[in-house]
């Protein structure tokens, strides 16, 4: 995993010490490590979270998004965030000054990358100008979106999968699907070659861009928010209360029990972190346990945005927070 592990040896978390050496662990736990790594496709292995783990109270700083928020995505200066009406607009707020402006009226799922800043509802999809809000270009479709590997993606009620250039705004139909296998569509991402469906009632569906076919893993309920390390697909299941890795080649599964009710989940610093019932959890992603908790109080965190070091947490209020990471 090319993940950046310095944060983690500093801290000696979990069962690996530096430079991944294996240390003493109880049996209990090398064999749920064993079970998680040789779990055949189709398989489930669950680990359970470690009786105590280290807990942190810490004081974010609150922005006011003028409405709750939701969706987010984040530019180097600014986040974008989903506020509901009477707001009803993308709101950009200043990283620094918690300044908040309404940017994108009627506005909802947001994304960024390299391809640029965008956002959909309804019928449409739009890449905007991050200086001024200004519409670059507006696609009519609509649909849960994705960003990566040169392109907005869309997928749409009808079951279709678009790629939609971001240089240019050419749309191609890169795959059709039965819109029942995934009945209610929640979040999509698009790596290790694949376009991969969260489905609220519980499963994940993985498109192949390269032949278009799909097949379906079944995941407990609630699946909502997807994240990605480099050799591995993580998703929330919000009404189960627990996060699920995914092997990409293998489609083996890991069910993380005890973090996941929040719905929001987000990579960075050598770790997961998901939302759970009380704030965010911190997951080592070799062991596949949680190894701390940062308690802020709030039972739902809809959107985690890491920010080195810095994570940003929508909520289902006016406040957009901002907590430093442990």
């Amino acid at each position: 995993m090319m993940l950046n592990r310095a944060r983690q040896n500093s801290r000696n978390h979990g069962p690996f010490g530096p430079r991944g050496r294996l240390l003493a662990v109880p049996l209990a736990l090398a064999v749920l490590l064993v079970v998680a790594c040789t779990a055949t496709p189709g398989d489930v292995s669950t680990t359970a979270s470690p009786a105590a783990v280290a807990t942190s109270s810490p004081s974010p700083v609150e922005f006011d998004a003028g409405g709750a928020g939701w969706a987010m995505a984040a530019t180097p200066d600014a986040l974008w965030v989903q506020v509901d009406p009477p707001v009803d607009s993308i709101v950009r707020i200043d990283k620094g000054s918690g300044e908040a402006v309404p940017m994108v009226p009627g506005g909802g799922r947001v994304r960024s990358g390299e391809e640029g800043l965008w956002v959909t509802c309804c019928d449409w999809l739009a890449k905007i100008d991050t200086a001024t809000g200004e519409e670059l270009l507006r696609i009519p479709h609509g649909g849960i979106l994705a960003v990566a590997d040169g392109a907005a993606w869309l997928y749409t009620e009808s079951g279709d999968l678009l790629e939609v250039d971001a240089e240019n705004g050419a749309v191609r139909t890169t795959a059709t699907i039965d819109p029942a296998e995934c009945a209610e569509a929640k979040d999509l991402l698009v790596a290790f070659g694949s376009a991969w469906l969260a489905c609220k009632e519980g499963a994940v569906v993985r498109i192949d861009l390269a032949a278009g076919n799909s097949t379906s893993l079944t995941t407990p309920a609630g699946t909502h928010t997807f994240a990605a390390t480099d050799d591995a697909i993580w998703v929330t299941n919000y009404v189960a209360g627990s996060v699920t890795r995914i092997e990409p080649e293998s489609g083996a599964l890991t069910e993380i029990e005890g973090a996941g009710s929040g719905i929001g989940i987000t990579i960075g610093g050598g770790f997961v972190w998901a939302a759970d019932s009380r704030g965010i959890a911190q997951i080592d992603p070799e062991a596949n346990q949680i190894i701390g908790r940062m308690d802020l109080g709030k039972d739902r965190l809809y959107y985690l945005i890491w920010d080195d070091g810095v994570i940003w947490a929508t909520t289902a209020t006016n406040a957009v927070l901002k907590v430093d990471a442990p």
